[in-house]
């Protein structure tokens, strides 16, 4: 997993999002805007279908996957893109926990406490 092709990587892992990423011309090249839009609102839409814990599993491994690889732009991309995006979704992030690996919820948690969401 590199920056330079963590949209093709996405894109392989999850091609359910495929559609949605060639319809949005705009965000083409542009990682921080496909996980903080597509990849973001693809994960709420998996916990509010209720049903989908295979796929958020396998979502939430591609995140830590991206915390874990070892890439300072890619661990970048995952905190401000995907986690810092989703800390808002209080109800999400409290539900998923469960569901996030060891850096993802690290970082989660850091996100909140500078925030002050931990204090909610």
């Amino acid at each position: 997993m590199q920056y330079d092709t963590i949209i093709d990587d996405l894109l392989a892992e999850f091609p359910e999002l495929i559609d949605e990423y060639n319809e949005n011309e705009e965000m083409s090249g542009l990682p921080y805007l496909v996980f903080g839009i597509i990849f973001s609102n693809y994960l709420i839409r998996l916990f509010e279908n209720g049903d989908e814990k295979e796929r958020l599993l396998h979502a939430f491994d591609f995140i830590e996957r991206m915390f874990i690889s070892g890439d300072d732009e890619l661990d970048n991309l995952a905190a401000i893109s995907v986690t810092e995006s989703l800390m808002y979704e209080r109800e999400f992030t409290i539900d998923m926990r469960p569901f996030f690996g060891e850096k993802t919820r690290e970082t989660i948690e850091m996100q909140e406490k500078l925030s002050g969401l931990d204090q909610i």
